[in-house]
């Protein structure tokens, strides 16, 4: 939520097509830093492929299987719909629904 509150997460546009709820990799290892989310560069860049590994995030054309720290825009799977979701996380989201209804 912080990363949409603070703009990293949002719309970006290359090469005449846009990118609905995406960072750049760059940016957030930036931003890991800076918030103490990660002591150092390299840590946070494992962090990320951690997330990449267990696809939480994705390239936003799903062209790179190794996280890198440069201009590329990645998006987290739940932001776009494609999290792999199991009857166990279907069950716990909705009763969190309900929960906050």
């Amino acid at each position: 939520l912080r990363l949409h509150e603070e703009k990293v997460i949002k719309d970006r546009r290359y090469h005449l097509r846009t990118y609905p709820n995406c960072f750049v990799a760059k940016e957030l290892i930036d931003w890991l830093l800076d918030h103490k989310d990660a002591a150092e560069r390299d840590m946070a860049i494992k962090l990320m492929q951690k997330l990449l590994d267990h696809s939480v995030i994705h390239h936003v054309c799903d062209e790179h299987k190794e996280f890198k720290d440069a201009k590329l825009f990645y998006r987290f799977r739940k932001d776009d719909g494609t999290f792999p979701l199991d009857s166990e996380v279907k069950v716990f989201t909705r009763g969190q629904r309900i929960y906050e209804k």
